[in-house]
């Protein structure tokens, strides 16, 4: 490509359309190498998450302060 780009005089039709084509490659390549991270961080987001919720000891503590506010929370360890 380089050869073909030192014999197109900067500027004219063919030089552009040779320019654009190269963009619109490198735009191409950097996209799928955002949607190929993405994906990853995705699916590692989803294992964790699903590794919380499937806790017990997270339904035991929302069952738990179900209902309460920090301010009845305090009162029924009095109680």
């Amino acid at each position: 490509m380089a050869a073909v780009r030192s014999k197109l005089p900067v500027g004219s039709a063919p030089w552009i359309v040779s320019e654009r084509r190269q963009a619109d490659e490198l735009v191409e390549q950097e996209a799928e190498e955002f949607g190929y991270s993405v994906r990853n961080e995705m699916e590692w987001l989803n294992e964790h998450m699903a590794e919380i919720f499937s806790s017990t000891q997270l339904y035991v503590r929302l069952k738990r302060t179900r209902g309460s506010t920090n301010n009845t929370q305090g009162r029924d360890k009095r109680l």
